[in-house]
């Protein structure tokens, strides 16, 4: 579990998926939003890569996003206000290869 905190005027964080293929335990992100509603919807966006495109989510108070840590690229775009949020990573058994 993370608890982050973007600072007014962050900088976000970059592209990444939150676990390698095959090679980590990670199976599930849960990111939950705690902070209220954004005046601008360009603030804090978390912005996923599919393969539709990509897509901007704001970052809600109380809103609940939920992906496969493997297979979703996304990023945390710059934020004008300070935002919080909780990250939660779900674990499956380690995988054997061989």
């Amino acid at each position: 579990m993370q608890l982050a905190r973007y600072p007014r005027l962050s900088q976000g964080y970059g592209g990444h998926r939150d676990a390698l293929a095959g090679r980590s335990r990670r199976r599930a992100t849960a990111v939950w939003y705690l902070s209220g509603n954004r005046a601008s919807t360009d603030d804090g966006e978390l912005r996923t890569f599919g393969p539709e495109g990509q897509e901007d989510l704001a970052p809600r108070f109380d809103r609940l996003v939920l992906f496969d840590s493997e297979k979703l690229e996304h990023a945390v775009l710059p934020c004008r206000t300070p935002s919080w949020a909780v990250t939660v990573w779900f674990l499956g058994p380690e995988r054997v290869f061989g």
